[in-house]
C-alpha cells in the first residue's frame, strides 16, 4: 500500500522489502508460513522461480540468496546429490545432461 495509518492496537515494526525475481532467477523460501493456519513450517524449503514479485512474511527468510538458474549446453551435465527424501533418496546422486535450463528442487542440490 501507499500509505497506512497504524490502528490504536498496531505497531510498526519496520518497512519489508519487496523480493523480485527475473526470468533467469529462483530461490529457496525457509521456513515458508502456511497460510491456512498462520504457522511457519519451520525447517522446510519452498522454491519459488521468477519471473515474478513477494514479499516475505512474517518468520520467513530466503535460504541462500536468490540464485540463477543453471542453462546447461549438450556438451554440459550437472552432478547433483539429494539431500532429502524424495523424488531420490537421500545422499543418492545424479547426473542432469543439457541442453537444458535447470532449477534444483528443493531435496537437491548441485555438488559440480
Amino acid at each position: 500500500t501507499a500509505s497506512h495509518i497504524l490502528d490504536i492496537y498496531e505497531q510498526l515494526i519496520g518497512p519489508v522489502r519487496m523480493t523480485i525475481l527475473n526470468t533467469d532467477e529462483f530461490c529457496y523460501i525457509q521456513d515458508p508460513l502456511n497460510h491456512e493456519t498462520g504457522l511457519n513450517h519451520v525447517g522446510q524449503r519452498v522454491l519459488k522461480e521468477g519471473p515474478q514479485s513477494f514479499f516475505l512474511n512474517p518468520g520467513e527468510s530466503i535460504y541462500g540468496g536468490i540464485k540463477k538458474i543453471f542453462i546447461v549446453t549438450s556438451e554440459q551435465g550437472l552432478l547433483m546429490r539429494a539431500i532429502a527424501d524424495g523424488e531420490k533418496k537421500s545422499g543418492e546422486q545424479w547426473i542432469i545432461r543439457g541442453p537444458c535450463r535447470y532449477v534444483p528442487p528443493v531435496e537437491a542440490e548441485v555438488v559440480e
